[in-house]
């Protein structure tokens, strides 16, 4: 899963996530947009998931705020088809993940 600023376009966290599995993780205040990339064999940074990989694109803006001293934040599941069937995750192809991938 790969977190992008907003405004910035730029990554600001990779975060892997094995099929089945939970991953909590902090981010800084702000909109992040996320996209992420699934397969069964991993090939590395460069070639992800290979040809076989699917590669998604959350069109949702997440907003991460800690004012106040309270800690807001989103449950996001990856593999949501209800989010797909309403449009809010779209697929995109493996040169459109790569492009969110640099730095």
């Amino acid at each position: 899963m790969r977190i992008t600023h907003k405004q910035s376009g730029l990554p600001v966290k990779t975060v892997f996530v094995r099929s089945g599995n939970s991953v909590n993780t902090r981010l800084p205040d702000g909109e992040f947009l996320i996209s992420y990339a699934a397969g069964n064999y991993w090939y590395g940074p460069n070639d992800i998931f290979g040809p076989r990989g699917t590669f998604y694109e959350d069109t949702r803006t997440y907003r991460f705020d800690s004012s106040d001293n309270v800690l807001s934040g989103h449950l996001i599941q990856l593999a949501d088809t209800t989010a797909l069937a309403r449009g809010d995750i779209i697929s995109i192809d493996a040169e459109q993940f790569q492009a969110k991938t640099r730095y």
